[in-house]
């Protein structure tokens, strides 16, 4: 600028000595006609926009200077920033990743799911794997479909094409010798190629890899691929074995995709057609048996379809399928069985709607204490504009204009709400960890969106909580404030102000306090709740036998011989196993008919237990008899049922010595012997459901390949003196041995484990 003004000034002088200007009266007139250097320059940096730069930079040296004098009101204000922007930038990473987040695939927004309702109580086929649940108590809905109803709907044409999917866990997975547990997804062989997915490494499953004996071929997920083979493409071709069969690794998922389930991360992708070979263990064959419901369904809907279409389409394919599947099937209205059409864009989700209840109310929580911290720091920097009315009104009186004086105090509010949303960044990154394990939640996704999130909550805060210290500055008036009284004045225009604030504060303080006293009731009544067991010093263990326990007779003599071991260790009581855990949100359920009654809408909750299991769960006996040794395979199934069950299907009769069809078995009838206390199965909030447990001695052929063991400890028992149970179940790699760590990753214990190993005991 310098020498340009230089150039112009030497131009014009040069133009008045060739006019006959004397050099020393030219140059005089020059420097008139051109005006002050210092104006000049001023006024072409603020044409070129460069001043406003010059001030912002101003504004910030002089605003890190003015918090910088005051750190306590400094580190107060960050801090109720930081809480209140973190816990909504949590919950909105839990929220994305749970409710709106659309799967690693290539045009998501194109994908449909299949489910189905029937109205009633009962399922009207054998078996149904996967979600199942009642709408509003009387209507069964579920995403199962047999794989004749799947081979039938694929030809329906609404759908490009139609995949099949099937999640499976507690697999034992080997590489190179070295065992541990896992999970997989059985697919079809059009799965991958109608979620238009490309191989990380070599190629993905096709149609010729899901015939019966055909290929035994797998797909690696890319975090297991990383994991176990660090990443290195010569994996393709080796082998591996998921239950002691071999299979060849022929590709590599894409970074990201670990299959449907949002609560289900896949470690392999194995074609459908092996699901008979790595599961052997099942009473029948899910591939063949019509009425055994598991397969999940997406396909990509055709363009120009509308859901509607699709719908109508598939439903008198949906209809002719199961009016010949289950013809058979007495008091089941199969007429009101229908099908339907879903977005299936987000995956499989079936616990969205629960999730969706707990994420509302902790949105509003976490939007009121933003407030709550917004409004009570608007009333700190109220407070402290007082003590800089002078300085403003200096500045007034000075020439400065009120937009000067607004990005002023805006830029001292950025300031603090920068710092907060950085706090906040780092607090909602920690509370993002934290919640999922509490709420039984997958752990959110933490990327540039929820980082755009925290600053747009920033930008909103500093709105928010500035713009009343902003007005007041404003509109100060400057001869007033720079009186001897001026402090006194300010205080009096201050006032009412200073009371909306307090009285926003303190109504949004009562509505988070009345709410924390509601959730600490409920707390209280959740902890008050009756079980109906006793869990002091129980402990319990996820079992996963090893493929050599192929057969469901083999796993139940397995179960009952590690159950005695337990039982053997001086601090343990007693130990027991089930097929279901209690209070874990997971249930089986079976259609309860009466001999001799005609059957109806009767459903009862089931449990496949071992010996002692009452004893070791506290769940006392108030009518009949254990199971016991004369209870064998040969001889007649007995039960026990709950005293809800008793009341619910025998009222004002003895249930003891009656029989009744259930628990997946069609063939003969299940003595009831005993009449147990009722407990809480699924979840604490809910009531105890009817309940009738079966022996396993008896069920050998019936039951999931893993089990819930428990133990009771001794009263004088601690944690420390029964830290190493596991090389009891080691000792002949009968299992291995989960120890459950509350949101943390699981040890495994295997036959090659040391003392060190089981430290999580």
């Amino acid at each position: 600028m310098e020498e340009e003004l230089a150039f112009h000034l030497e131009s014009y002088t040069n133009e008045l000595i060739r006019r006959g200007v004397a050099p020393e009266e030219a140059a005089r007139r020059a420097r008139i006609e051109l005006g002050s250097v210092a104006v000049q320059k001023e006024n072409m940096r603020a044409s070129l926009g460069l001043r406003l730069w010059d001030d912002l930079r101003a504004d910030l040296r002089y605003g890190v200077r003015m918090l910088a004098k005051s750190p306590g009101f400094t580190a107060v204000a960050i801090a109720s920033l930081a809480l209140g922007i973190g816990a909504n930038t949590a919950i909105f990473s839990m929220t994305r990743t749970a409710l709106f987040e659309n799967l690693p695939v290539p045009h998501a927004s194109e994908l449909r799911r299949l489910s189905w309702t029937i109205h009633g109580k009962r399922q009207p086929m054998n078996h149904v794997s996967g979600f199942v649940d009642l709408l509003n108590g009387d209507t069964f809905t579920s995403s199962a479909f047999s794989n004749t109803a799947y081979g039938e709907l694929r030809k329906s044409g609404v759908f490009r094409d139609l995949a099949a999917y099937y999640p499976d866990g507690n697999l034992e997975i080997s590489v190179d010798g070295n065992a541990e547990s896992g999970s997989e997804d059985y697919v079809s062989g059009n799965f991958f190629s109608e979620l238009e997915l490309k191989a990380e490494v070599g190629r993905l499953l096709l149609p010729s890899d899901d015939v019966a004996g055909k290929s035994n071929v797998v797909v690696l997920s890319d975090a297991f691929w990383r994991s176990r083979f660090g990443g290195s493409p010569a994996v393709i071709g080796k082998t591996l074995e998921i239950n002691r069969v071999p299979l060849t690794i022929v590709g590599v998922a894409p970074h990201g995709f670990t299959g449907l389930g949002i609560y289900e991360r896949a470690s392999v992708f194995v074609p459908l057609s092996l699901e008979p070979i790595l599961s052997p263990g099942e009473r029948t064959n899910r591939l063949t048996d019509p009425e055994t419901w598991w397969l999940s369904l997406i396909g990509r809907i055709r363009p120009g379809v509308k859901d509607a279409q699709a719908q109508a389409a598939l439903a008198g394919i949906f209809r002719q399928t199961v009016q010949e599947t289950l013809k058979k099937r007495k008091n089941i209205d199969l007429d009101s069985m229908r099908i339907a059409v879903v977005p299936g864009s987000r995956g499989d989700n079936p616990y969205r709607h629960r999730f969706l209840e707990i994420d509302s109310v902790l949105s509003a929580l976490a939007f009121m204490v933003l407030l709550l911290a917004c409004a009570n720091l608007a009333n700190l920097l109220l407070a402290r504009a007082s003590a800089r009315q002078k300085e403003v009104s200096l500045r007034i009186a000075l020439g400065a204009g009120k937009w000067r004086i607004l990005r002023q105090v805006f830029t001292e509010n950025l300031l603090l709400a920068v710092c907060g949303g950085i706090a906040g960044i780092a607090l909602g990154y920690a509370g993002r960890n934290l919640a999922p394990p509490l709420l039984g939640e997958p752990f959110p996704h933490f990327d540039i969106a929820t980082v755009i999130f925290a600053i747009g909550m920033s930008l909103l805060t500093c709105l928010l909580f500035g713009s009343l210290p902003a007005w007041r500055a404003v509109h100060a008036d400057a001869q007033e404030a720079m009186r001897e009284s001026a402090q006194m004045t300010a205080k009096r225009s201050r006032i009412h102000l200073g009371k909306s604030l307090v009285v926003a504060q303190i109504a949004l303080s009562v509505i988070l306090v009345a709410g924390a006293g509601l959730f600490l009731q409920t707390l209280h009544n959740l902890i008050s709740v009756q079980l109906g067991f006793q869990p002091q010093r129980l402990l319990l263990f996820d079992l996963s036998l090893s493929s050599d326990y192929k057969t469901q007779t083999k796993r139940a003599v397995a179960y009952q011989e590690i159950a005695e071991r337990l039982g053997t260790i001086p601090d343990v009581i007693s130990a027991s196993y089930s097929t279901d855990p209690f209070i874990s949100d997971y249930y089986s359920t079976s259609n309860f008919d009466i001999a001799g009654q005609p059957q109806g809408e009767r459903v009862a909750w089931e449990n496949v237990v071992g010996p002692h299991f009452f004893e070791t769960m506290g769940i006392p006996f108030l009518q009949g008899r254990d199971f016991g040794r004369e209870d064998t395979t040969v001889s007649q199934r007995v039960a026990i049922v709950d005293q809800q069950l008793a009341h619910d299907f025998f009222p004002g009769q003895n249930p003891i010595g009656q029989t009744f069809l259930g628990g997946g078995v069609d063939a003969g009838n299940i003595r009831i012997v005993g009449i147990c206390g009722n407990s809480r199965f699924k979840d604490l909030r809910q009531s105890p459901p009817p309940t009738f447990y079966l022996f396993s001695r008896q069920i050998a052929d019936y039951g999931p390949g893993g089990q819930m063991t428990y133990a009771r400890l001794r009263p004088q028992s601690i944690r420390q003196q029964f830290r190493h149970p596991c090389t009891i179940l080691c000792a002949r790699s009968i299992a291995t041995c989960r120890y459950h760590a509350s949101g943390r990753r699981k040890s495994r214990l295997t036959n090659r484990c040391t003392p060190s190993g089981c430290s999580r005991f």
